[in-house]
């Protein structure tokens, strides 16, 4: 029978009063409700028996469950289907429940006790939770459920039944517990005492704080990140889906989470993103639901065995189910037709299969290496060698590549292998970026003749420089600059227009003419850092790189045998009428305005001709297109150059490698896409800490602002009452203050009351002023 089957109506009323109730309601005229702004203290139980904790936590105001101590974790194994409505704080009925089972288990209704539990199921902080979500759990009452680890129960106060059981995308991590559900307490006895470490005991007891805003934003997001599925919701979904199209991808899934374990990855955190991309083909017909299932919870429980029974492996599953439902089925298609469309493309030529062997025979990712590999070729290729005019004027083959991963994942390792495997002629020469003044220094100077009385001349060093920023930051540092001219050079420099700056010091003044000189760009990206090149987005920088990732989900368990090198034939050399004057080479001709007549003009397939011209068209007409599109197609044009000449010719683009060139691209604008999104990720943390961090600021201003004031008013009610004889009705006191002053009054009041400075005693009056208050003996006779 629940309080409100109760005869005693007196207890009744004092329930509703003093705490929230399931299904209760506040007094008409009170707003907010009495018990809004509540404050829960935890009581430490430690060294109670179950009956001496149960009657603690009561009497905090947490409403307690008995359970059946063969089923501790069951709300209802003792008090039956309708427990929600049999839970209690009252001191007598819980008394009885343990004098009949004296070793119950203590179960906390959390909904109706006004609190929040967040049931962390992981060993260890998982890997992909930001540091706000990580600290805002750490100011909560924390209850462990692990001897040691990060699991346990992070308790805040909210509105009785705020929230429901979803877990909004806190999912991909554990539970959340409010209304209607329950968390078991110290002292009960964990049933995985003996098997799994577990534990019930309390790390933080005291006040509990309101639930903190990052996370209430965790659960406020669940429309965009859906709550899991119910367990009946999740075998609806793996009966649903029983497409068989492609049953050996299920095994790149598990090859992937094999890896990361192997590489000392979370379990947990791997195991959440591999089962929703498992379940996204699984939707598309690729395998089963429930194969996928089956085969991933073998692997995650043969990677720690002793937490199989904990239910851990399907709340990720159920979560993954959400997800993959919401996740749009064309975008899971194209990810997988590009897997397709990569080992077409590697396997179309010879050089290029050979290219991906070496690359796994040293462990490099292979578009790494190709990005370093179609950089080297451009490089070896005369700069006169240009596109036709398809859009305005001749285009540049000169090719930037932007290469991503972590620290450490292998950019260097990529180029080095790239430099083992291609041979050229002319050797590529290598130089670190610096500032856009500084490049053309690099093909050329400037010094007198004659010594030093002669007229200033220009004396090329070279036609062709490969640049290298190993990490982008060396990129951010340099842009950073005060007047910086590097972005709008390299941007000119992909063009192939003229470099150089007209400095009224002649020394200074090195000229590069446009299609004199061969510039290309290799540059590392952490996939947080990529900022400085995406920022300049409107200037069109980041659409001018070939976006390639270091990394090789497929990489095989033994590395391949070691293909022989590939040399690139050279270039065959202009004829003689191609140049300026006869007999003068190239690099004597850098600040010498090119002919049209002396470029080597590439044919391109009609196919291209067609796309791009289309593109241009439309956007002569105002029609909706992307104007950075363009940009793309050129980057294309020039990747489909690229892989011409490795195949050893230099005449034309052929139709086979504009087709060869939108894989590539493919996989450009799926590298470039990630970076965007983790630095989106990083931004939306970021804001988060520093709203709060303001909020705290602003919170702490007002309460200095607040506490000025009290002892203000503190100070002044003291010099009333020495005025008045020491003694006046707290009604006539309170009205001798201005209307400004008068909101502190009461707690003015309070803190004189408290520190013995003040004195209050009941009037004759009635009501909440019906006091007389008096100087205390010390104040009195100062």
């Amino acid at each position: 029978m629940s309080e409100f089957e109760s005869f005693d109506v007196a207890r009744v009323l004092q329930l509703f009063a003093d705490r929230p109730i399931f299904g209760g309601t506040a007094h008409a005229d009170d707003d907010p409700p009495p018990w809004a702004d509540a404050t829960w203290a935890i009581p430490d139980v430690a060294g109670l028996s179950a009956h001496d904790a149960a009657l603690a936590y009561a009497k905090a105001g947490v409403f307690i469950v008995p359970t059946d101590p063969t089923d501790v974790k069951n709300p209802g194994s003792l008090l039956g289907n309708r427990w929600q409505d049999r839970s209690s704080i009252d001191a007598d009925r819980i008394a009885g429940w343990w004098t009949d089972h004296p070793n119950a288990g203590i179960a906390a209704d959390v909904g109706r006790s006004g609190l929040i539990a967040f049931d962390l199921d992981c060993d260890e902080r998982p890997a992909e939770m930001t540091d706000d979500v990580w600290s805002a759990l750490q100011t909560g009452a924390i209850h462990a459920t692990r001897a040691t680890g990060a699991r346990a129960h992070y308790v805040f106060s909210c509105q009785p039944d705020e929230f429901g059981n979803g877990a909004g995308v806190f999912g991909r991590w554990g539970e959340v517990r409010c209304s209607n559900g329950v968390i078991i307490l110290a002292p009960t006895q964990h049933p995985d005492a003996k098997t799994k470490r577990g534990r019930y005991g309390w790390r933080r007891t005291g006040d509990v704080p309101p639930l903190p805003d990052v996370l209430r934003a965790l659960l406020s997001a669940a429309g965009n990140n859906d709550d899991p599925k119910t367990p009946a919701e999740l075998l609806t979904f793996l009966a649903a889906h029983t497409g068989n199209d492609a049953p050996s991808g299920l095994q790149g899934h598990l090859t992937a989470f094999a890896k990361a374990i192997e590489r000392g990855q979370s379990r947990h955190d791997e195991m959440t993103k591999v089962m929703a991309w498992a379940f996204r083909e699984a939707i598309i017909g690729r395998f089963p639901a429930q194969s996928a299932y089956d085969a991933l919870k073998l692997a995650f429980y043969r990677a720690k065995p002793e937490t199989k029974g904990t239910g851990e492996f399907d709340r990720i599953a159920r979560w993954a189910a959400a997800q993959a439902e919401t996740a749009d089925p064309e975008t899971t298609r194209r990810r997988v037709n590009r897997a397709s469309d990569d080992e077409t493309f590697w396997s179309a030529r010879p050089a290029l299969a050979d290219m991906r062997q070496f690359a796994r025979a040293r462990r490099v990712g292979p578009w790494a290496m190709l990005g370093h590999v179609l950089a080297r070729t451009v490089s070896a290729i005369p700069p006169h060698v240009v596109l036709p005019p398809l859009v305005g004027s001749h285009a540049s083959l000169n090719l930037f590549v932007a290469l991503v991963g972590r620290s450490g994942a292998g950019k260097g390792g990529a180029a080095g292998a790239a430099a083992d495997w291609l041979g050229t002629d002319p050797e590529a020469f290598l130089a670190t970026l610096g500032s856009g003044e500084g490049m053309a220094k690099v093909f050329a100077y400037k010094h007198r003749a004659n010594g030093n009385s002669g007229p200033w001349t220009q004396t090329g060093l070279r036609v062709s420089v490969l640049f290298d920023a190993p990490e982008v930051d060396n990129l951010a540092a340099l842009t950073s600059r005060n007047a910086s001219t590097l972005l709008p050079q390299l941007r000119s420099a992909y063009s192939g227009e003229e470099l150089g700056f007209s400095y009224a010091d002649p020394a200074k003044a090195v000229k590069l003419c446009a299609h004199r000189y061969r510039l290309c760009l290799t540059i590392g990206v952490q996939p947080g850092r990529g900022r400085a090149l995406l920022d300049d987005a409107d200037g069109g920088t980041p659409q001018r790189f070939v976006w390639l990732p270091t990394d090789d989900a497929n990489a095989p368990e033994r590395a391949p045998s070691m293909p022989p090198g590939f040399d690139l034939p050279r270039w065959p050399d202009p004829p003689a009428n191609g140049r300026i004057v006869s007999g003068a080479e190239p690099v004597a001709m850098l600040a010498t305005p090119v002919e049209l007549g002396a470029l080597h003009l590439l044919d391109v397939p009609d196919a291209a001709r067609t796309t791009i011209d289309a593109h241009r068209l439309a956007m002569l007409r105002g029609g909706v297109v992307d104007p950075l599109d363009g940009h793309r197609l050129l980057c294309r044009l020039k990747i489909a150059a690229a892989l011409m000449a490795l195949d050893g010719r230099t005449d034309a683009v052929t139709e086979d490698d504009w087709a060869l060139s939108e894989t590539v691209m493919a996989v450009a604008d799926s590298t470039r896409r990630s970076v965007v999104d983790v630095l989106v990720t990083n931004a939306e943390a970021e804001n988060l800490r520093r709203g709060r961090s303001e909020g705290v600021r602003a919170d702490a201003a007002e309460q200095i602002k607040t506490d000025r004031a009290v002892s203000r008013v503190a100070e002044n009610l003291l010099r009333k009452l020495k005025a008045s004889g020491g003694e006046m009705a707290r009604a006539d006191l309170r009205k001798m203050f201005a209307s400004r002053d008068r909101p502190f009054f009461d707690d003015a009041e309070a803190a004189l009351f408290d520190s013995g400075r003040i004195d209050k005693a009941p009037s004759d009056n009635t009501g909440p002023e019906g006091f007389v208050l008096r100087l205390a003996d010390q104040d009195a006779s100062k």
